[in-house]
């Protein structure tokens, strides 16, 4: 009908019916609206188009398939997740294991489109070093990460998908590595500043540590006393010497406040401490030198020549040397 100007509405209608989307309408022009420019964005099979009018029966396009467009940006299907810490020599994979895939402009996924995946850590607040097979091709589209491991336990790790390709990469979203079971000791400040009978102006903190050197109360007993003890040098050490350092208490960490070493002997002293907890490995501090204190002298002067008088002053004079 060439005379006809009814506003004609297309809608985009999903295999199997349901609720379409509305494409465009059109004012009929001598009978015909034309639709230049429509797209589809998200790929499927069996969509079909209905053309409608008020007033007008309405029309339905034959089945079609819209397919993805061409490899364009890598993205994250499963994201990592809380996992202990690990290396090569002890993984402790990242689970769930991370899966990378391959998606066009619009987000549709590719599984027609190889390529090789590689893994890398993106924000490393702690250091660690990633472990594993980093680079991992795709199947139908995806790439799986099943044995990856970071050793330094934090908050907040992500991890960096790239692509052999060229494709825009992926970042994760954040998660945590926790530490590993406590099997060790460690000074995580060592003592300095050191003058015989004065407190260290810098006084050791010993803490649980796993396999990987991280500060870990995993494993430990509610109660477990950290024992630190004058290893060499001449002694005795003093203050207090032992700290619980049990989840109920200092949680894997001992800070010492107060420690000292004595010595009269007039020279300065190198020395080394050790501590020891239950069956954790022992360790030894680095050594340092505890200086000679200082030591008064008092001298009497001015006496009288005879015995001091009552009432008769007398003057004492203190030199105090290193």
């Amino acid at each position: 009908l060439t005379t006809a100007t009814d506003a004609i509405t297309l809608t985009l209608k999903p295999a199997g019916g349901g609720a379409g989307s509305a494409l465009s309408t059109v004012s009929a022009v001598n009978g015909t609206a034309t639709f230049p420019g429509l797209t589809v964005t998200a790929a499927a099979s069996g969509y079909t188009i209905d053309a409608t009018a008020t007033g007008l029966l309405g029309v339905s396009s034959n089945t079609f398939n819209v397919s993805p467009a061409g490899a364009f940006q890598l993205v994250f299907i499963t994201q990592p997740s809380a996992t202990v810490a690990g290396d090569a020599v002890t993984p402790s994979p990242i689970l769930p294991a991370p899966r990378v895939g391959i998606q066009d402009f619009y987000g549709n996924f590719v599984t027609t489109t190889s390529d090789t995946i590689t893994m890398s850590i993106g924000n490393n607040p702690a250091g660690g070093t990633l472990t594993g097979t980093l680079s991992a091709g795709t199947t139908a589209g995806v790439a799986t990460f099943s044995d990856l491991s970071i050793n330094k336990a934090s908050a907040a790790y992500t991890l960096r998908a790239t692509s052999g390709g060229g494709l825009i990469a992926a970042v994760s979203a954040t998660f945590t590595i926790l530490p590993d079971f406590a099997t060790s000791l460690a000074f995580t400040t060592q003592p300095s500043g050191a003058s015989a009978g004065y407190v260290f102006t810098q006084q050791p903190v010993v803490s649980a540590i796993d396999d990987f050197g991280n500060v870990s109360s995993s494993g430990l007993p509610a109660n477990l006393i950290l024992t630190i003890t004058l290893l060499t040098g001449v002694g005795p050490l003093q203050g207090t010497t032992s700290l619980d350092i049990g989840t109920a208490a200092g949680n894997a960490v001992a800070t010492f406040t107060n420690l000292r070493i004595d010595f009269s002997n007039n020279a300065s002293n190198t020395v080394s401490l050790r501590a020891t907890a239950g069956s954790l490995t022992a360790v030894t501090g680095n050594t340092f030198t505890v200086a000679k204190g200082a030591t008064m002298t008092m001298v009497t002067s001015s006496l009288p020549g005879n015995m001091s008088v009552v009432g008769e002053s007398v003057t004492f004079t203190a030199t105090v040397s290193a």
